[in-house]
């Protein structure tokens, strides 16, 4: 019991939370308040519904709209010239756009302060993080990369998948492989943190 809760603190130490994904630490949902992604406080457990057929309107030679910053106008636009489905929720600064991808409802929205474009996508609840097998919490811990990053807020006690892209001169190519990117994480990693996976 002792070797199981150290491995879990050691674990816990590395877990991934904040804007950078550089390195992982605790989440302290505070920490990313202006470049990071706002969080519906209402998590239910995301379901994988069946991939509605649709044409990408993506190469790699298609410009970005602006050699700037998108607004959230833009960044809308961007993703229904795409061809995604865009659901608009909230309004204002909480703006988010919820798109289908690989089957998965993804988040993207503009962090407050507007210098990064977010994907991500809230996993379901870990009320018990201490006592979760921790098979599976190395197993989830080592997708984290490139392609995504998995974050855990103790206030909310919320697992979390995100990936954020700089907002400069964002060409709809780069868009599209971020969010191509968290659904095949996302579909990698499902036996990990689906629901109960992660019970004691």
């Amino acid at each position: 019991m002792t070797k199981r809760l150290s491995v879990l603190a050691a674990v816990a130490a590395m877990i991934f939370i904040g804007a950078s994904p550089v390195q992982a630490q605790v989440a302290k949902p505070t920490a990313n308040a202006k470049s990071g992604p706002l969080r519906p406080k209402n998590l239910k457990p995301v379901v994988r519904s069946k991939e509605t057929t649709r044409a990408i309107n993506v190469g790699d030679d298609t410009p970005a709209p602006t050699t700037g910053a998108l607004d959230r106008e833009q960044l809308q636009a961007m993703l229904e010239a795409m061809g995604y489905e865009v659901k608009v929720l909230g309004e204002g600064e909480g703006t988010v756009f919820e798109v289908n991808e690989d089957g998965w409802p993804l988040l993207v929205l503009l962090s407050p302060d507007g210098t990064n474009v977010w994907v991500t996508q809230g996993l379901g609840k870990l009320p018990d993080p201490a006592h979760a097998p921790v098979d599976k919490v190395l197993g989830i811990l080592s997708w984290n990369g490139a392609d995504a990053h998995f974050v855990y807020f103790t206030d909310s006690q919320a697992l979390w998948i995100q990936r954020d892209l700089a907002n400069k001169g964002v060409k709809p190519a780069a868009l599209r492989k971020t969010i191509a990117g968290v659904a095949r994480i996302m579909t990698g990693t499902y036996d990990l943190w689906k629901e109960g996976a992660l019970a004691p």
